[in-house]
């Protein structure tokens, strides 16, 4: 019975990145939505040994303050994944920044704001930096000196909402701070080779970043706590 439903796990995350490739990101969530219950992929995750070593391979805890878990992604860099901010771990205050990518994103639980922010002259200044991957697991930081940003508006989101993001547009995403909070994002391939990062003036930061692989006995439990959550909505 576990082989049958990760076969048709297997054939439903390919058929997805397929979508995203073919359609958009934004369309081929909501038909992934439409079809099936992210409980049930979480647990066919959980059902398979190989998939669960290759998922926690993959996956890491983003320098943000929240679980990345990579279910697939394609040689273009397309890719599906669930992001998850646990209530017990450390919140810092999110770098601003933006991605080499667009995508578009799904929260399951919890609730998050997500600020948009754009450069201006009249903003506050902060250090700017490029982000890239130097290969491997491994992410470039150069700082570029200083750039002046002000803050747009705000978006407020619950349980059930679903947003898209250009991959220049600047944000910073904060999580309800007493609950867990896990979107499900598909992401399209890589619009650019790097990203641009904003934080406080004199803020410092290393110029590498090495991002650890989960152990699999790690990735389940998380799984297991991420399960656990989305069956217990209403």
């Amino acid at each position: 019975m576990a082989t049958q439903a990760i076969s048709t796990l297997t054939e439903v995350l390919l058929s997805s990145l397929a979508a995203i490739a073919d359609q958009g990101h934004r369309p081929a969530l909501d038909g992934y939505l439409g079809r099936h219950a992210p409980a049930r992929l979480v647990q066919a995750v959980l059902d398979d040994d190989e998939l669960l070593r290759r998922t926690a391979y993959a996956s890491y805890e983003h320098a943000n303050g929240f679980d990345k878990l990579i279910l697939a992604s394609s040689p273009a860099g397309h890719s599906i994944k669930l992001d998850v901010w646990w209530e017990h771990l450390p919140r810092g205050l999110e770098d601003i920044h933006n991605h080499r990518y667009d995508f578009s994103s799904h929260l399951l639980a919890g609730e998050l704001a997500m600020e948009h922010w754009e450069f201006h002259d009249g903003g506050a200044p902060m250090d700017y930096l490029h982000i890239e991957v130097a290969g491997g697991r491994t992410d470039r930081l150069e700082h570029k000196g200083q750039r002046r940003v002000a803050r747009l508006f705000d978006i407020r989101a619950t349980a059930g909402a679903s947003y898209s993001l250009h991959h220049a547009q600047l944000h910073r995403v904060v999580a309800a701070p007493a609950r867990p909070t896990a979107t499900l994002v598909f992401q399209d391939r890589n619009a650019r080779d790097r990203s641009e990062i904003l934080r406080p003036v004199g803020g410092g930061g290393p110029e590498r970043r090495y991002n650890p692989p989960f152990e699999p006995a790690v990735m389940a439990a998380k799984l297991d706590g991420l399960l656990a959550l989305l069956e217990a909505r209403p």
